[in-house]
């Protein structure tokens, strides 16, 4: 469909991620009209900031599987989605993938993934975060740090999302339009 250009809106994907503490949750619970998935507990600090957000806490991969579906219909009266927080969220994707390969096999361990567990996870965490990026609202993912070393031998900070080393972390954030690390300082005074 062709449009005017000045009728043309998209919606931002913003990815902040930091260390537990650092502000990431009550940065977001300052957007308007905002819903907070809440994957990981911490979201009190938003509401201990005086946020009016909504709240839907998630607890495996089919509420997130829900939330989607929810938000797909479009007739929300969000303007910004928070996913609070992406690193949560992809163990919870993991988790899943296990207690259903459990419920297949009984015998197998169940905190062991097997191989074809780990691309199965890769594949449906990508997926739901192409998903979610692609409907019609604003949205923030929040995530956990971490440190890992480039080919340099430098040190970088990057996203907590697990997967071929930082493979994944690096992809996710390709996704974004907005990417921040978000860290506290100590001030002297």
């Amino acid at each position: 469909q062709i449009q005017d250009l000045d009728d043309f809106t998209e919606s931002i994907n913003m990815l902040i991620y930091g260390d537990t503490g650092a502000g990431k949750t009550v940065f977001g619970s300052k957007l308007p009209k905002l819903l907070i998935i809440e994957a990981e507990k911490g979201t009190i600090s938003a509401k201990r900031a005086g946020s009016k957000a909504k709240v839907w806490s998630i607890n495996d991969w089919n509420d997130m599987v829900e939330v989607y579906e929810y938000l797909s219909y479009g007739e929300h009266g969000f303007e910004w989605i928070m996913i609070d927080s992406l690193t949560n969220l992809q163990q919870r994707c993991l988790r899943s993938i296990m207690k259903d390969q459990l419920d297949k096999n009984p015998t197998r361990d169940r905190f062991i993934p097997q191989l074809q567990d780990y691309f199965k996870w890769q594949l449906m965490f990508k997926e739901m975060i192409k998903d979610i990026n692609e409907l019609p609202v604003n949205v923030l993912w929040t995530a956990q740090a971490m440190v890992r070393e480039n080919p340099e031998g430098e040190d970088i900070v990057l996203p907590l999302i697990e997967g071929k080393d930082y493979q994944i972390a690096s992809w996710a954030c390709a996704q974004m339009d907005v990417v921040a690390h978000l860290r506290t300082e100590k001030v002297r005074g």
